[in-house]
């Protein structure tokens, strides 16, 4: 069941989080830089930004903080940006080292590979895979110009905790050293480890961290400014961009609606990337031709097809049982009975909007939905009985059979 959360209630419960928690006292300042030592400890406040671009605040939220480890994901989507999934996979990695963020050893034991642009060792060596190499200005503008479209407002050094930071970053400065021995650096170790402190000294509110939040859930679209900061084709490249019903991209009527930008973006990036890049459209075939039709640069790019028949009425019924099977469901006899004819009149009064596999999930969905209130009633159900699909939680379903 879909529940509406209005605008309202969502403020009160944010209102109501912040009177719950903002007169704890436990925990302590990071104290391994001097300045974070230093920062009231009662600053408090908390930021939602929602998918519309509102934002909720409440509390200290307009308070400029340093950013921090929260850093490392930005520079993370620059990486992705410039050079592309795979090239940041082989160059860092993406997994979790197990250990305390600014481990030297966990280097040691992933065989010479930081592992994660999100602990130390990483996020160092994603500013120095930031473009243009060897250039430290031009570098340090690409890091605050991403992280201004993501905030969706400039960041602000704080000059005093940069030097607080440069001042006693010594187990950095190790790692830095440690990646430039093993050629896990990609451009000089001093700029890498500079770019990463100063980042990490960038001032931002909580607001700006709640709307670079909601970019990112967003797929790289800023709710606030409206600006696609990051898409789904960069992160394609060295793998698979597979998209379905593709049409939905054509026909947009709305002014805000960006299909026509993001099929240039494809395009482009298919153009650029042809050797790292692999783009799959799909959909109804009808839909499809005129997906393909309304732009040249699909036709073109676009020239090999693959057509489907339809599921069959008994084809749907075995994706029915493996779906009751994988989720540890049974079917009665009765059950069983009903959804081969159920299956088999969907097929045969299927239109263009039939679905096949994904009009089999819903019924499985809506099936299961009714069963549970079936047997909420039963006293004391077997455990058969809590997991036995029969014909009165089959039997209605959308298409009218």
């Amino acid at each position: 069941m879909v529940k509406t959360i209005t605008f309202d209630q969502l403020k009160t419960a944010v209102e109501n989080a912040y009177t719950a928690c903002k007169d704890l006292q436990g925990g302590q300042n990071a104290h391994y830089i001097p300045y974070l030592a230093n920062v009231d400890s009662s600053l408090f406040g908390i930021s939602v930004c929602l998918p519309d671009g509102r934002v909720i605040s409440v509390g200290d939220t307009a308070y400029r903080l340093g950013i921090e480890s929260v850093s490392k994901v930005h520079t993370a989507i620059l990486a992705l940006r410039q050079q592309g999934a795979q090239s940041l996979l082989e160059k860092i990695g993406a997994d979790a080292t197990g250990l305390p963020f600014n481990s030297i050893f966990a280097i040691l034991l992933e065989n010479d590979h930081p592992s994660t642009p999100l602990v130390n060792a990483g996020a160092i060596a994603a500013c120095s895979l930031v473009e243009p190499v060897g250039d430290a200005d031009g570098k340090w503008k690409a890091i605050v110009d991403n992280m201004t479209d993501l905030l969706g407002s400039a960041p602000v050094l704080i000059d005093e905790l940069y030097h607080s930071e440069s001042a006693t970053n010594f187990q950095n400065r190790s790692i830095a050293w440690l990646l430039r021995d093993y050629d896990r650096l990609y451009d000089d170790p001093a700029m890498a480890l500079d770019l990463y402190t100063r980042q990490c000294s960038l001032g931002v509110t909580a607001e700006q961290l709640a709307i670079s939040a909601a970019t990112i859930a967003a797929e790289g679209r800023n709710p606030v400014t409206d600006k696609q900061v990051f898409d789904v084709v960069q992160r394609a490249r060295g793998g698979v961009l597979f998209i379905d019903e593709a049409y939905a991209l054509v026909n947009a009527e709305s002014a805000n609606d960006f299909g026509h930008e993001a099929i240039e973006v494809i395009l482009k990036n298919m153009e650029d990337h042809r050797k790292d890049l692999i783009v799959i459209v799909a959909g109804y075939t009808d839909r499809m031709e005129q997906f393909i039709h309304a732009n040249p640069g699909l036709e073109s790019r676009f020239n090999k097809y693959f057509f489907f028949e339809d599921y069959d009425g008994k084809q749907l019924m075995e994706i029915f049982r493996s779906m009751c099977k994988k989720n540890g469901y049974t079917l009665s006899e009765e059950g069983e009975q009903f959804m081969e004819k159920d299956l088999q009149g969907l097929y045969e009064e299927r239109d263009e909007n039939f679905g096949n596999a994904r009009d089999v999930r819903n019924l499985f969905e809506q099936a299961v939905a009714r069963q549970a209130d079936r047997v909420s009633q039963l006293e004391a159900p077997t455990k058969e009985q809590l997991m036995e699909l029969k014909p009165e939680d089959l039997e209605e379903n959308d298409y009218g059979v």
